[in-house]
């Protein structure tokens, strides 16, 4: 898009340890079908600016 400068780079590297989730989070989007809310972009929100994004 020309927005950031430079190429993005992703490092691929072995997975690290892994631990099972709490019961409470086990099947969470059969038990809430409607999905963890916070990935949803909420109204009113904006993005950051380039200038101001940390």
């Amino acid at each position: 898009s020309g927005l950031w400068p430079g190429k993005v780079v992703t490092e691929v590297s072995p997975a690290g340890d892994f631990w099972e989730a709490e019961p409470e989070h086990q099947d969470y989007l059969e038990r809430y079908p409607s999905g963890y809310t916070c990935h949803y972009i909420r109204p009113g929100w904006k993005l950051p600016r380039r200038a101001t994004a940390g």
